[in-house]
């Protein structure tokens, strides 16, 4: 156990340092954030745009495992660094870990910026960060399983850079993350609940007293939905993934 933590804690600190001393990199993972809140607050004033806030706590840390890490398992591939895993004793899942990690430790000042904003507009509670970071946990967790296992598949940068981007943006953009689940017709939410982004949003909503869909039936839904999305991703990993070249 020691020794696997020590291997993921290494990895990790390889690749987010880098990352946190380049600050081009923060400035577009808050484009997209920043652009929404700016036209949902002249469309419907912050009770619209509070849902930015919310959503891009789901964005910064699922996006740093969808969008962001296939592009640095492809590059680790394309630069032959990754046979140096392939070769040691690293098993695929310190190794995704280690990965993963280094994304969260990205992610990370922007989560706290997002949250000091929450708590000094009122916005959040304080009783609410508990469950918030359960979320944003498990959030992160099933963008890095299902993001390490679209990159393995991908040789070419450009390729999988596609892919993750479209995928970042279904996930992210298209669901209710950024903008209320009750915008959509009701005979329609179930496909949006489909997507594990939006049971993670609507959570840390229901959290914050920002969603009227919160019945217990509703929460037993969105956590079951998160839960099983992060589980399944694991699996992936381990059975579809492809660590070793074929």
């Amino acid at each position: 156990m020691i020794k696997a933590l020590s291997q993921t804690t290494a990895i990790a600190r390889m690749l987010a340092i880098p990352a946190i001393r380049d600050p081009a990199t923060y400035a577009f993972a808050f484009l997209f954030p920043v652009i929404f809140l700016f036209l949902y607050s002249l469309i419907g004033g912050m009770k619209l745009g509070q849902h930015v806030l919310f959503g891009s706590l789901i964005s910064l840390v699922m996006n740093s495992g969808i969008i962001s890490l296939p592009q640095t398992v492809v590059s680790y591939k394309f630069r032959k660094l990754q046979d140096m895993y392939v070769a040691s004793p690293v098993h695929q899942l310190i190794y995704l870990f280690g990965l993963g990690l280094s994304r969260l430790l990205y992610s990370i000042p922007g989560v706290l910026l997002f949250l000091i904003i929450l708590l000094a507009s009122g916005y959040m509670p304080l009783s609410a960060i508990p469950v918030i970071m359960i979320v944003l946990l498990l959030s992160w967790a099933a963008g890095c399983a299902i993001g390490f296992t679209i990159a393995t598949y991908f040789n070419n940068i450009m390729q999988v850079s596609a892919a993750a981007n479209l995928l970042g943006l279904f996930m992210l953009l298209m669901p209710p993350v950024l903008y209320p689940l009750e915008l959509i017709p009701e005979q329609w939410r179930w496909l949006a609940l489909v997507i594990p982004s939006t049971s993670a949003a609507q959570l840390i909503k229901v959290a914050c007293g920002a969603s009227s869909l919160n019945s217990p039936a509703y929460v037993l839904v969105y956590w079951t939905i998160l839960i099983l999305y992060t589980l399944s991703g694991f699996v992936l990993v381990l059975k579809k993934s492809r660590w070793r070249e074929v």
